[in-house]
């Protein structure tokens, strides 16, 4: 079977009505870390375990703000050696799960990251043109530092 899933567990194609006034609305998906909507009339696969009880999975239709909602950087280290911080936890409300860094300039970003504020890990180095995953990542706040002046940055965190 998909990764994931348990080994009892096989797909099957159900129409399944969930009348509105007993639920309110509501997005149906397909199992993923990140629901996605299914219109309807569109197919989605649906998990079943051997005894044939249907898993459902309710998703509220307004989206959490703090889930949903990414904060983008872009600037430049005017300086090298002279760090640009991002506090990610206060401008997300949370600790940063997913996301990105790429240096778009000349020289490379050095970047430390810490999952508290006060304790960093060393320096990670992203070269010219290059990205840092933050996935799976519990990232409080972001130190961007460059080998040369006037580096540009862009940052994406969720």
């Amino acid at each position: 079977m998909g990764r994931d899933m348990p080994d009892h567990t096989r797909f099957i194609a159900v129409n399944v009505e969930i009348p509105e006034i007993d639920v309110g609305p509501v997005n149906c998906a397909v199992h993923v870390t990140t629901p996605t909507p299914v219109s309807e009339g569109e197919r989605t696969g649906l998990l079943v375990d051997s005894y044939g009880r249907l898993y459902v999975v309710v998703v509220p239709s307004e989206p959490s703000p703090l889930v949903h909602n990414p904060k983008k950087y872009e600037g430049t280290v005017a300086t090298a050696g002279s760090p640009v911080t991002l506090d990610v936890n206060a401008d997300l409300g949370k600790n940063a799960g997913d996301g990105y860094i790429a240096c778009d300039g000349d020289g490379n970003l050095e970047i430390d990251l810490s999952y508290n504020g006060v304790d960093f890990e060393e320096d990670i180095t992203i070269k010219d043109g290059e990205a840092l995953s933050l996935q799976g990542l519990n990232i409080d706040t972001i130190k961007i530092d460059a080998t040369a002046n006037n580096t540009a940055y862009r940052v994406l965190v969720i």
